[in-house]
């Protein structure tokens, strides 16, 4: 039954799509501000970066892997800035529960935010990388193309079971949240959005110190 590339996809992207870090604090705090429909949105961004850096593995685009590997230590730089930048702004500015309404121009803001922070942050390309290996795809660049499009769509489906539970977990507590733990909220999602960013940047000026703390 393993042996199927799509029952390989859901699990890797169930496993190593847990809504976690800095995507994960975005749609929770979306969901948080517009509801269901725009925190799911904001995962789906990140389900898009994930699809994206799978798709290089999977179907071996050699010229997007070398570019990213021989400038990763720039892109992780790049994308700490942002997601500083954006944690900064999570903390300073003024929010309630469900302060607007979500429409499709919201929707789409949501979504491209996701996309432009999870696409700069290529630490998902790793954890699929290491998902293929653990499931047996370590050479995913030689599948054939029905195999590498069945890994990578149920990947990305896998990881959008990860918002629905997540957004619809986050949409049911909301109603019992006040507007002084709303704040209160805002400024841990702010700090963990921080940190992280600030990992990036460490990840990204000494690689081979950071490698060495997590190995």
């Amino acid at each position: 039954m393993l042996e199927s590339y799509i029952i390989k996809g859901l699990l890797i992207g169930i496993i190593f799509g847990i809504p976690a870090g800095v995507s994960g604090t975005i749609t929770i705090q979306k969901t948080l501000e517009r509801g269901f429909w725009s925190g799911f949105f904001t995962g789906m961004g990140a389900t898009v970066s994930d699809m994206f850096y799978a798709s290089v593995g999977a179907f071996g685009i050699h010229l997007i892997a070398d570019f990213l590997n021989a400038h990763m230590r720039v892109i992780q730089g790049v994308g700490g800035i942002v997601i500083i930048t954006y944690g900064i702004y999570t903390m300073i500015k003024s929010s309630t529960v469900n302060e607007k309404v979500a429409n499709a121009t919201g929707i789409l803001s949501c979504f491209l935010v996701a996309l432009g922070i999870a696409i700069v942050n290529p630490a998902s390309m790793l954890a699929y990388m290491i998902g293929f290996t653990l499931f047996g795809i370590a050479d995913a660049g030689m599948l054939t193309l029905t195999q590498a499009t069945e890994l990578v769509v149920s990947l990305g489906m896998g990881t959008v079971l990860w918002w629905i539970l997540m957004c619809g977990l986050v949409t049911l507590l909301k109603n019992h949240i006040t507007e002084k733990t709303n704040h209160t909220l805002h400024v841990i999602f702010g700090i963990i959005t921080v940190t992280l960013g600030v990992v990036c940047i460490v990840r990204s000026l000494f690689p081979a110190f950071f490698d060495s703390l997590i190995s």
